[in-house]
This record gives structure tokens, C-alpha cells and sequence, in this order.
């Protein structure tokens, strides 16, 4: 699955999960963004119906404090869910 000319990540985590959308061609296009684990990679699944929905609560909940940064982590953003926050 992964691999495929049809898949277009847009985010990748240090451990290879992606985040990414399906597009066979631009008549084609399939909106929805998919969340991929390594561990898993037969349980893709759909975690927002288009990439502008997807951005949209990304923004809206970073701006509420829903993300922590942790340089020692990876040096990026940590959503607070995985936290237990």
C-alpha cells in the first residue's frame, strides 16, 4: 500500500507513520486524509474528510494548547491526547 504512485504524504513521523491523502488523478481525486501506522499497516484509516478540514482543526486546536512542544522529543509538536493531558 504504502509506496504506491497513487499515495501523497504530507506528514511523517520519526517512527515512518504518514499522514497522506489518495489521488489516482485530479478527476479522481479521493479528499479524505488518511492516518498510516508502521505497526499496522493494514489499518489505514480516514481521520478527516479533506486535508482543509484536517488543517483546520490542526490550527484550531494547536491555538486552543492542544499541542505541547518537547525538544527533547523529537523536537516536535505532541498532541496532548497521547500525553494523558
Amino acid at each position: 500500500m504504502i509506496g504506491s504512485k497513487n499515495l501523497i504524504p504530507f506528514l511523517r513521523s520519526g517512527g515512518g507513520d504518514l499522514l497522506y491523502v489518495r489521488c489516482a488523478s485530479a478527476a479522481a481525486a479521493d479528499r479524505r486524509v488518511y492516518e498510516w501506522w508502521h505497526e499496522r499497516p493494514e489499518e489505514a484509516k480516514v481521520v478527516a474528510e479533506s486535508l482543509d478540514a484536517w488543517l483546520t482543526e490542526f490550527v484550531d486546536r494547536l491555538e486552543a494548547g492542544g499541542y505541547v512542544y518537547r525538544p527533547d522529543e523529537l523536537a516536535g509538536l505532541i498532541d496532548r491526547r497521547d500525553l494523558g493531558e
